[in-house]
């Protein structure tokens, strides 16, 4: 279909896009990433942008509410540092991907700056770009992250500020384990209606369980006067 890669980076250096241009990305970084998803994109001459939570880095996902209890390891350092030598683009998934709207503004502040500083020192790279967890924000969050990225991306629809699409509120096409190659060469050419949005968007839904379970947590953190530290 004649789709060809490019990454944040090189559209923020104004080069000459190829025909059919599209961006991968890669939420929370996960260790599958380095030894699953890696070996074939770099097999096929592919780019992507993998997003990391720098609190997890090298251990598994307890932020998450998983069905069957099951728990995924992210990358550690070392496997983020090669990704970035083999040419994937490194981007910021705030410090412990929490849902950005629970935070005020300074632990947003904090999220915001101390995973984009920790990823550029471990890359010897500055990063450009986020993804907001869970794929949320509002206006508030949005103001913050301008500050330190160049482009952020999300999961709602596309927003247009003047007449433009804004490079802070970009919109994803959703892509899961169970898609098959149709499906995705389907969402690829935005052929999104039908069950393929309907079952996506139910899937997104249940992200809202992992939200809760934050919510309870900070809520008992705040009684107990005790806060997560970043590693």
């Amino acid at each position: 279909h004649g789709y060809q890669t490019v990454t944040f980076k090189e559209l923020d250096r104004g080069e000459d896009l190829p025909s059919n241009p599209v961006i991968i990305t890669f939420d929370d970084g996960y260790e599958s990433f380095y030894t699953q998803a890696l070996p074939l994109l770099l097999e096929l001459g592919l780019k992507a942008v993998v997003f990391i939570p720098t609190a997890f880095a090298g251990y598994e996902n307890d932020w998450d509410v998983q069905w069957g209890d099951h728990r995924y390891r992210h990358m550690d350092k070392a496997h983020i540092l090669e990704c970035h030598r083999r040419g994937m683009e490194i981007g910021s998934h705030m410090v412990h991907h929490l849902y950005p709207g629970f935070l005020d503004d300074r632990r947003l502040e904090y999220e915001l700056t101390a995973s984009k500083e920790q990823l550029s020192r471990w890359i010897g790279d500055t990063v450009i770009s986020l993804s907001y967890p869970f794929g949320k924000y509002n206006a508030r969050v949005v103001s913050a992250a301008s500050q330190h990225y160049r482009y952020a991306v999300g999961q709602s629809a596309a927003v247009l500020v003047n007449g433009r699409l804004s490079p802070l509120f970009l919109p994803r096409v959703n892509v899961y384990r169970m898609d098959s190659p149709h499906q995705l060469i389907k969402k690829a050419g935005r052929a999104r209606g039908g069950i393929f949005s309907l079952r996506d968007r139910l899937i997104q839904k249940g992200a809202w369980a992992s939200i809760a379970l934050q919510y309870y947590k900070q809520t008992s953190e705040r009684k107990t006067g005790n806060h997560a530290q970043a590693n």
